[in-house]
């Protein structure tokens, strides 16, 4: 998902000598869209998003806002998001004829604090595109029992008591493949309905999860608007 190219941006006016691997324009960065990142002065990373709807679709949007919005943690420390949905929604006021502006709306409108992956992302559009219910993002389930914690889902319908978990290929480790058993045990224990997801689950447009958690769903209570 990264640029093929790399954009120089002029904000200053001056034209600039096209260099191969490299696009160059001119535009109007406002003083706190701009960082300094190893020395070099760098547009911030919700205005280098802005910039990107320029050349992108609203799904490649919806996965970058995603991603800057998701803190990052790493044992003992934490890294906050690259920028919150406050900040892109006060970017988009206030650059409101910029190429690209409507796709950027559309894709922030989609956008969801907490996602861990694309692809966790691209389940949960796919979902919801498909007519189903939108689950949660990255919420804790509580044991009813007894107000415990049980697990941070990646998707979640707490409505209907069903945890989606996207499993990519690090959950094929000895040691994670034993920590999702005994999350998959706490999970049942507390009653709840645990679908696990896969690459597989991805193809024709991911069809096949979108059946997998409509049947789920129906299990569950679930009703479809209009029956």
């Amino acid at each position: 998902m990264v640029p093929s190219e790399i954009q120089l941006l002029s904000i200053s006016g001056d034209r600039r000598r096209r260099v191969q691997g490299m696009a160059g324009r001119r535009g109007l960065v406002l003083p706190d869209e701009t960082t300094v990142l190893g020395g070099i002065p760098v547009t911030t990373p919700a205005r280098t998003w802005l910039d990107l709807a320029r050349t992108s679709g609203v799904l490649r949007l919806v996965l970058w806002a995603d991603w800057l919005f998701n803190p990052v943690w790493g044992g003992d420390w934490e890294r906050e998001p690259l920028a919150t949905p406050t900040e892109l929604r006060a970017l988009l006021d206030r650059h409101r004829g910029k190429p690209g502006i409507r796709k950027a709306r559309a894709a922030a409108d989609r956008a969801k604090v907490g996602s861990d992956s694309p692809k966790e992302t691209e389940l949960r559009l796919a979902l919801v595109d498909a007519g189903l219910p939108e689950p949660a993002v990255n919420q804790w389930i509580i044991d009813p029992r007894t107000g415990s914690r049980v697990h941070r889902g990646d998707l979640t319908y707490d409505e209907f008591r069903i945890d989606l978990e996207y499993e990519g290929e690090h959950h094929s480790r000895p040691g994670q493949v034993q920590r999702d058993i005994a999350r998959a045990e706490r999970l049942r224990a507390a009653d709840w309905l645990e679908l696990r997801f896969s690459s597989m689950h991805s193809r024709h447009g991911w069809l096949p999860a979108v059946h997998k958690t409509r049947e789920a769903l129906l299990s569950r209570g679930w009703v479809p608007r209009g029956d």
